[in-house]
């Protein structure tokens, strides 16, 4: 016997808010400062599930079926936090010749670890260079 297909219906919802900002200061001679920062609040969910409803002699047919959605959303809930903070230098040697330096700060929060595990952490960059031209 064939009873058709059931299709569900389901929207799923994503808000990120990023906030950045950043500063630059010419201060003692040939040498630039900067800051900056970035900050991202991200949610994204399911709306619950909307499966047709099973006839009662296709449920006894189909023992092993299970057709209960009604939680499904609540596993696919997301929710985290992520700050960027950036403080910089960069010194003219001469003309063609600078160096920079760079200390990074991230710290990432994940409210759902249930999702993709604990995710939850931070961690420092320290980058530094010369960049030089040719002529």
């Amino acid at each position: 016997m064939h009873y058709g297909s059931l299709m569900g219906e389901m929207d799923y919802k994503t808000v990120v808010n990023s906030f950045s900002a950043g500063f630059t200061f010419l201060g003692i001679k040939r040498t630039v400062f900067t800051v900056s920062g970035n900050m991202v609040m991200g949610e994204a969910e399911f709306d619950p599930v909307n499966m047709p409803e099973v006839s009662d002699e296709a449920e006894q047919e189909l023992e092993a079926a299970n057709f209960d959605y009604s939680e499904v959303n609540t596993y696919s809930d997301l929710s985290y936090n992520r700050l960027d903070l950036t403080l910089g230098a960069d010194y003219s040697i001469d003309d063609e010749t600078t160096f920079s330096a760079e200390l990074i700060y991230i710290n990432f929060a994940d409210d759902e670890v249930y999702v993709y595990g604990d995710q939850t952490g931070s961690l420092y960059v320290i980058r530094a260079g010369v960049t030089f031209g040719l002529r």
